[in-house]
């Protein structure tokens, strides 16, 4: 028997038990060593984190500690592109205290193998609570530690292991009902990340409803929603924004007029079909993953088998044993099993939402893993049960950690390629723009981590993560990042991006390639290239200022997001969903593909010229059923719109002028690739002032009607 003065004396089976505790705590250390010692061998001693993401938190924590809070481009001010303010103040501090540079890095990377020592200790001792074994316990633990994309998630220099590491935290000490610490370790998960408040608000619901008795200690639950309030205020005060910016450059809820870029079709999608959307993400969830993610030409063996792996048959096992655990824990002690389904659930339907299936179960498990930890809980709830029950012992428990193995192999030569080609693809880069171009280019890039926090460079990340204004433009197309390029000021000098993402501005604002950069070991998916930025010929100012003796009293700049908000611009919504498939070729492989069909909205740019050889840039939408806007005017006064298209109308386009029909229009001209200018006049029986014009016509699957770069009001 344990002697009960103050827990002194143990018996020898306890003692066992605690020298077995220290035994499995070696397992994350081991593990996350070998991930690290194979990134510093495959990067000669260099761990750059497996992505760029990661980096972008660093130049935050950089610019942080140099006094510069919440600033991204040192000068631009602030901005809400830190997703954790957590995470980044943590790497504050570290490079404060001298961490710095390369060192960031592994400090990160370090910092993760103790996250995942501590998420490893809270597993341990939640099972034991629930009068798990010792051995089951630990091996649970253990069985976090060797999953593979769990480790990298936690490695990876992002706030993923943080993250991870409070929920379990949060539902540990809400278990174990230790109500100051589950305030504080809920109100610091409201900061990890914003679906953190998701999770926080909902166990501290539960927590409140546990005990049915209100007393005057729960008064700490009050240190969550104030740190809501806090993060929120902080935020808004020093940005102007109340959420960060992947808000609106990844989430389907923050969809903008016109059409979201390729990638968010299936994000778009799901959001629109409930029903779509819950069987891709149960699918997901176990074990589907679409099959052009295995076919992936520049991929290498290790993360193809890695993604088999993980999608087939660690993440079926992990979860089929979630839902079991959860009932045994459920039938016994259901304290136990409420806190961790609610963080489960809340964790899979926040970012299900936010962020789409797509994303959720891909990005190397960033944003799964948390789930995937959940879910090891609960494996570790039916370990236990069916060990006590069924005589089993910690055998099943042991089993399954050798089921794991293989993905802890696969995913650490992962990491190791991944850090290399960050590496290997962003340095070169960084000693290109050092060394040829000076502190003076002004880079406009796509992933603009490594070069910001490596160089002292102004930096515009058309990505939309680090500036707010360029995330709705990359959300709306090619034509509004090249219309939100041309304001700004200085002007980019040189573009670094992936010529298949942003067509546009490689064909319209880039000159001659400069450099092709592509590490030989990959192929050109991974590339990106090198253009000179040539702004010479953007802007839309029309060669004449008078048609029909009437002078110009109100333009309206298609693409451009600011022109259209001031003109209430707006189009349909025409989609078309075959965006990503899978095509089989005559010999039975197959391909993935991606199509670009017409969605009505969508924005391109085009440099084109005039039938007199003046040439000109300008960014356009793609109509294929609807648009309406509303111009300036003077009452009573016949009025003629211009706009400039670059091919003629197909079908006959129904033009409204304050809900009155005022015509058809159908103007006939040269081939599509030149500037052409076609006028529609309104007679002065329909012009109101202030009057709003709807142009509609029949849309057709996969065709474009019109595409307007520009109008011009005349009066």
């Amino acid at each position: 028997m344990i002697n009960g003065l103050g827990g002194k004396s143990r018996t020898g089976a306890a003692t066992k038990a605690g020298r077995r505790f220290w035994l499995f705590l070696l397992a994350p250390i081991l593990i996350g060593g070998a991930f690290l010692v194979g990134a510093a061998l495959a990067t000669q001693g260099r761990v750059d984190p497996p992505i760029d993401d990661s980096l972008i938190f660093f130049q935050f924590a950089k610019n942080t500690a140099r006094g510069y809070v919440m600033t991204f481009q040192v000068g631009e001010g602030p901005t809400a592109g830190c997703t954790s303010l957590l995470w980044m103040l943590y790497l504050t501090v570290g490079w404060g205290v001298g961490w710095r540079g390369v060192l960031l890095g592994w400090f990160s990377a370090a910092s993760g193998i103790a996250l995942l020592v501590i998420s490893v200790a809270l597993i341990y001792r939640l099972l034991r609570t629930f009068e798990a074994s010792s051995s089951v316990a630990g091996l649970t633990g253990v069985l976090l530690a060797s999953t593979g994309p769990v480790v990298y998630a936690y490695l990876s220099g992002a706030e993923t292991g943080l993250f991870t590491t409070l929920i379990l935290a949060t539902v540990f000490f809400g278990a174990r009902k230790e109500l100051v610490r589950f305030a504080v370790s809920a109100a610091l998960l409201t900061w990890a990340r914003p679906e953190g408040i998701v999770v926080a608000l909902i166990l501290v619901a539960w927590y409140f409803c546990l005990s049915g008795k209100p007393s005057a200690r729960y008064a700490w639950l009050l240190v969550v929603p104030a740190a809501v309030i806090a993060e929120g205020t902080f935020f808004y005060f020093s940005t102007g924004e109340l959420s960060t910016n992947s808000y609106y450059a990844k989430s389907p809820l923050a969809a903008f007029a016109g059409s979201p870029r390729p990638p968010d079709f299936y994000k778009i999608k799901l959001w629109l079909e409930p029903l779509l959307a819950l069987k891709a993400i149960t699918g997901s969830a176990f074990g589907y993953v679409p099959r052009y993610a295995l076919r992936i030409d520049a991929a290498s063996a290790a993360y193809k088998a890695s993604v088999f792996i993980t999608a087939y048959i660690l993440r079926p096992i992990i979860l089929g044993g979630f839902i079991a655990g959860l009932g045994a824990a459920a039938f016994r002690a259901r304290r136990l099993a409420i806190p961790v389904f609610l963080a489960a659930a809340a964790v899979l339907t926040a970012n299900a939402v936010a962020l789409g299936d797509f994303h959720f179960f891909w990005h190397r498990c960033r944003y799964g893993a948390p789930l995937l930890a959940l879910a090891i809980v609960g494996v570790g709830y039916g370990l236990a049960y069916a060990a006590r029950v069924f005589r089993l012992g910690p055998w099943p428990a042991a089993a399954l950690v050798l089921v794991t193995l293989p993905t802890t192999w696969c995913w650490g030569a992962c990491f190791a390629n991944d850090s290399r080609f960050v590496y290997c693809f962003y340095e070169p880069v960084v000693k290109f723009i050092k060394g040829e171009l000076g502190p003076e280019a002004v880079i406009a890039t796509h992933d603009a981590g490594y070069v910001s926090y490596y160089t002292d460079n102004r930096i515009v990340d058309i990505g939309g993560l680090c500036a707010r204004r360029y995330a709705e433009a990359l959300r709306a197309g090619d034509g509004a990042i090249v219309e939100a390029l041309e304001r700004e000021r200085p002007l980019p000098t040189l573009f670094f991006i992936y010529p298949y993402r942003v067509q546009g501005v490689e064909a319209t604002v880039a000159g001659p390639c400069l450099k092709f950069y592509c590490n030989e070991s990959f192929q050109s998916y991974t590339c990106k290239a090198y253009f000179p930025a040539d702004f010479s010929d953007c802007g839309a100012d029309r060669p004449r200022r008078v048609v029909g003796g009437k002078e110009v009293v109100d333009t309206l700049d298609v693409a451009d997001l600011d022109s259209e908000s001031a003109h209430n611009y707006r189009c349909g919504a025409f989609v078309c969903f075959d965006c990503m498939w899978v095509v089989v070729r005559e010999d039975g492989t197959e391909e993935a593909y991606e199509q670009r069909c017409a969605r009505s909205g969508v924005t391109y740019a085009l440099r084109a010229k005039y039938r007199g050889g003046r040439e000109a840039v300008d960014g356009g939408r793609v109509i294929a059923e609807s648009e309406e806007f509303t111009v300036a005017t003077s009452p009573g006064r016949a009025a003629t719109l211009l706009m400039r298209t670059d091919r003629p109308i197909r079908r006959p386009v129904a033009v409204y002028v304050n809900d009155v029909f005022a015509g058809l229009w159908l103007p006939q001209g040269p081939r599509a690739g030149v500037w052409r200018e076609v006028r529609f006049d309104i007679p002065s029986r329909l012009v109101e002032g202030n009057d709003t014009i709807r142009l509609m016509s029949e849309p057709f699957v996969h065709e474009i009607n019109y595409t307007p770069f520009h109008y011009w009001v005349f009066q």
